[in-house]
């Protein structure tokens, strides 16, 4: 990737589907009083293949981990204006430029993702552990970590697991990590928001 603009984004948004619903309202009951609870994430990324840079929205979805140009995307309509504010989200970045071995490495990573299933199994789990996060202030995990967890995917692990690419650690528990929680590292000023439309 040549002269690629250091831009790894994350996406998160208030969903519609079913899972995510589960998910907001997990969050809603754990911790009340919030003034926005995200259940779905994606990430924005340099599509690895493809040069002049063009940006790809990498997202797991029920029927699996997919791919879809950045402007052709609702977000990016909600983004530039064309769509009215139906798509609630906010896109985060890194605060320090990330250096072209990083883009890559994370670029690289998600593109890896594409096609592996939606990890509906880990969804008892994720809720059981935002519920015993928020309620208890305890963790909670009971399905699959690590490598066993890479083969199906829910939407914010994508996010996590690509960031830990080219950032080791940064989510130390990416197969356990809830969109919350990403939004979670903005408040901890890990990072930052460079555009919301709510």
């Amino acid at each position: 990737m040549n002269n690629v603009e250091n831009k790894i984004q994350i996406g998160l948004c208030i969903g519609t589907g079913f899972v995510s619903e589960g998910i907001e309202l997990a969050e809603q009951i754990g911790d009340p009083g919030r003034d926005h609870y995200f259940s779905h994430a994606f990430i924005k990324t340099p599509n690895p293949s493809d040069s002049p840079i063009e940006y790809l929205v990498i997202e797991a979805l029920a029927s699996g981990v997919a791919k879809e140009k950045w402007i052709e995307t609702d977000y990016f309509r909600a983004y530039t204006g064309e769509k009215d504010a139906n798509v609630k989200f906010c896109l985060l970045e890194y605060p320090v430029t990330l250096t072209d071995a990083q883009v890559k490495a994370i670029a690289d990573k998600a593109y890896s993702l594409i096609d592996s299933g939606y990890d509906f199994w880990s969804y008892p789990s994720l809720v059981t552990k935002i519920l015993f996060k928020r309620l208890f202030g305890k963790k909670l995990w009971w399905w699959k970590k690590g490598k066993s967890a890479e083969h199906e995917n829910f939407c914010s692990e994508v996010c996590a697991d690509s960031i830990n690419a080219g950032m080791p650690g940064f989510f130390p528990e990416p197969y356990a990590t809830s969109p919350q929680d990403i939004y979670d590292y903005v408040l901890q000023a890990k990072l930052k928001i460079v555009w919301k439309n709510f």
